[in-house]
């Protein structure tokens, strides 16, 4: 399911949201993206819960499945995720 709520001013920090949320799912893969710039605006995005996930940790690429399902990849992410998307 995906929700999403839009705060037009700044009523909450970006960063004050995200750091609740982890707390309530501390068991969830949790990311906070925050636009910089000059731009008519600035957008956030919290994101919790990956369904799937691809890590890159010691010069080793990881890509798991939506099932959970881990498969070591002998290229670079970037590579991965230019043929997968």
């Amino acid at each position: 399911m995906i929700y999403s709520k839009q705060f037009t001013q700044d009523q909450l920090a970006p960063i004050a949201v995200y750091s609740k949320l982890k707390e309530l799912f501390k068991e969830e893969v949790t990311y906070l993206f925050e636009s910089a710039g000059q731009s008519e605006g600035n957008y956030s995005f919290i994101c919790i819960g990956a369904r799937e996930r691809l890590q890159y940790i010691d010069d080793k690429t990881i890509y798991t499945d939506k099932n959970g399902t881990k498969h070591k990849k002998e290229e670079n992410p970037f590579s991965f995720f230019k043929k997968v998307l």
